[in-house]
């Protein structure tokens, strides 16, 4: 997987530590992820990286990385918002 130009299509690492590219460009991911499928969704995990097949991710460092997102409930302030309880 690797970082590419959007204005003159250099390709580089996505170790990189380049902001943009030298031309000016900003970077964009060469990751096309898988079409979804609910049979991809790691049922054992309980976070957000239940769907990491479709995240650009490699290797094992995501388990590593914690929001606290992990199945909490979703509930209704009102009729245009709702909020995510994180216990």
């Amino acid at each position: 997987m690797d970082f590419v130009c959007s204005e003159c299509g250099k390709r580089v690492s996505t170790c990189t530590m380049q902001p943009k590219c030298e031309c000016g460009g900003l970077w964009d991911l060469d990751f096309v992820p898988p079409r979804f499928s609910p049979e991809d969704i790691d049922r054992d995990e309980w976070s957000i990286f239940r769907y990491r097949k479709f995240m650009a991710l490699s290797g094992e460092a995501w388990r590593q990385v914690s929001l606290g997102e992990g199945m909490t409930p979703v509930i209704s302030l009102n009729q245009n918002v709702l909020l995510k309880i994180v216990l």
